[in-house]
């Protein structure tokens, strides 16, 4: 039955090789599309999982605050939180963070800006800088910049800028700061309105000795919720007023590109599972009908119904195996070729160019191989059951 099948692909040489192409090319295809998306998106959790810190802790209520003064964590809350945490074993370590906004500027302009208040050299994650040097322990007065803000207030490394913003009395309060390094990150945003400030000077412009948060990295990735669920018993075992958020809660964009990302997927997914089907659907149905008398003869010579039926699907089998592998080696080598090709491109919403690869992975295999698999063995079954039920005679006398 088996060498039977795979003679009647061989027999018509032209169809069945345009029905392995079509196969093949459709898998090849998906994968590309899968394994760019994958790839996109485990640089994005890089990328994000870097910004935010694997976990963020915050004083409960601060992240459902709408009003401007959210709350924060006082000195004695802040200790015991660090001696819970390092006797984690799976935390790498910790560092505190406390943001500020205002304006900040020369003597010519200025601009409304945000900092983040980070401990030097102990800062989690951080950006790329293009010029400059970085914060140092003992730094009090420096800041790093974006490029756009930079830009837009005409400064570069050694020049002063004057900080305005209110403490959390309602009272004004200035401060000036020199401009140690200068940034850039893929956002514009992040560009033209962020400041990185050392701690000591957040909380003296803000007039507090509080934080706002403590972010924590991990000694690895995967960890993450498991460790988010263990310090959310803990601090309430301890009767601590604090909240725990995972970097992936925290990053709205990562959450945003991976939805948009996995409806592009199962639309490409759909329309390649639709056109696999119809177009090997039709070759069958042509093979089916050109096959008419030799099915009679089968049927004459004592072949069951069952025997036909498995005849057609077999070939079918035959033509989906055969082709999803092809598809998949296809695909394989057009992503070397791409990865090697270091082409690169500006994606939306950003400000640097980024490669253009893809994540050649096993994973990203089995979603193109399974669906051109199955879409062909799908739009086998109708062939297979109206060459199985066609009546012997009529077979014969078909013309």
């Amino acid at each position: 039955m088996f060498k039977l099948a795979l003679r009647n692909i061989l027999r018509n040489r032209r169809r069945s090789l345009l029905s392995l192409s079509l196969i093949a090319l459709g898998a090849a295809i998906l994968f590309l599309a899968g394994a760019y998306f994958d790839e996109t998106i485990y640089q994005l959790r890089w990328s994000s999982a870097q910004q935010y810190g694997h976990l963020q802790i915050a004083a409960a209520g601060y992240w459902e605050s709408s009003t401007g003064v959210k709350p924060l964590i006082s000195k004695t809350v802040l200790k015991r939180a660090i001696r819970l945490l390092q006797r984690e074993g799976e935390v790498e370590r910790s560092t505190t963070q406390l943001a500020l906004s205002g304006l900040i500027g020369t003597e010519r302009k200025s601009v409304i800006f945000r900092a983040i208040g980070v401990e030097p050299g102990n800062e989690i994650g951080g950006f790329p800088l293009e010029e400059g040097e970085g914060l140092a322990p003992g730094d009090k007065d420096k800041v790093l910049i974006g490029t756009g803000m930079a830009e837009n207030l005409g400064v570069g490394v050694g020049d002063y800028l004057t900080v305005m913003a209110t403490t959390l009395d309602g009272a004004y309060n200035a401060g000036a700061l020199q401009v140690k390094g200068i940034f850039r990150w893929w956002q514009s945003e992040v560009n033209n309105q962020l400041a990185i400030v050392p701690l000591f000077f957040a909380q003296q412009m803000l007039n507090t000795g509080s934080v706002e948060k403590i972010l924590v990295k991990l000694k690895g990735l995967e960890a993450t919720p498991r460790i988010a669920s263990f310090l959310i018993k803990r601090f309430k075992a301890e009767e601590l007023p604090l909240e725990v958020k995972r970097w992936d809660q925290l990053s709205v964009f990562y959450r945003q590109v991976r939805g948009y990302y996995g409806a592009i997927y199962s639309f490409i997914t759909t329309a390649i599972f639709i056109l696999v089907f119809f177009s090997i659907l039709e070759m069958m149905t042509m093979s089916f009908f050109e096959r008419m008398r030799e099915i009679g003869t089968l049927r004459a010579i004592g072949a069951r119904k069952r025997t036909v039926f498995l005849i057609f699907l077999n070939e079918g089998l035959f033509l989906g195996l055969c082709g999803a592998l092809l598809g998949a080696g296809l695909g394989w080598g057009l992503g070397r070729l791409i990865n090697l090709a270091g082409l690169t491109y500006v994606p939306p919403s950003s400000t640097m160019a980024v490669p253009l690869k893809v994540r050649l992975t096993m994973a990203n295999t089995f979603a193109p191989f399974l669906t051109a698999l199955f879409s062909t063995l799908i739009s086998t079954l109708y062939p297979a059951l109206r060459a199985a039920r066609t009546q012997v005679v009529e077979a014969l006398r078909y013309v």
